[in-house]
């Protein structure tokens, strides 16, 4: 299990509210699986996040699809930081050049599938170990809960 960053972060500027954040971007192996992903890291009011987009195969098999991503978010909860799957619909994530060419999964079609909530919550926690990523949310000393 490892986590590879293959862009170093990057300053960003959003186009809808002009807000300032960071990005990245690598892969994750885990399981014998290496989805790709692309994290930006936003303070959203006194709120700081991670939201990270796995790029992975086709969903369902006629799907008809070139493939599909997850959201998922990383966020502080009291003194640690949780990941929580979102709707990809609700991610900053969403006008990405390269997600716009997939399908982006619901909460619910990740949940309906055996397994999936647990494999994607593990290779969140992965990319939330990042130093990076972790001094971003709330320092080295987080713990993480998984909702």
């Amino acid at each position: 299990m490892a986590i590879t960053v293959r862009n170093p972060t990057h300053d960003g500027l959003c186009r809808c509210c002009g807000q300032g954040f960071q990005y990245f971007s690598g892969e994750v192996e885990f399981h014998g699986g290496r989805p790709l992903f692309l994290t930006e890291l936003r303070s959203e009011g006194t709120d700081r996040n991670a939201w990270i987009a796995f790029v992975i195969g086709p969903w369902g098999k006629d799907d008809g699809s070139r493939g599909s991503w997850v959201s998922v978010r990383a966020h502080q909860i009291g003194d640690g930081f949780g990941c929580s799957i979102t709707d990809a619909a609700e991610s900053p994530l969403q006008p990405h050049e390269l997600l716009r060419q997939l399908h982006g999964l619901s909460r619910a079609d990740v949940f309906a599938r055996v397994g999936a909530p647990e494999y994607f919550f593990h290779v969140g926690d992965l990319v939330m170990r990042d130093p990076e990523v972790q001094l971003f949310l709330k320092g080295p000393a987080a713990s993480v809960v998984m909702l």
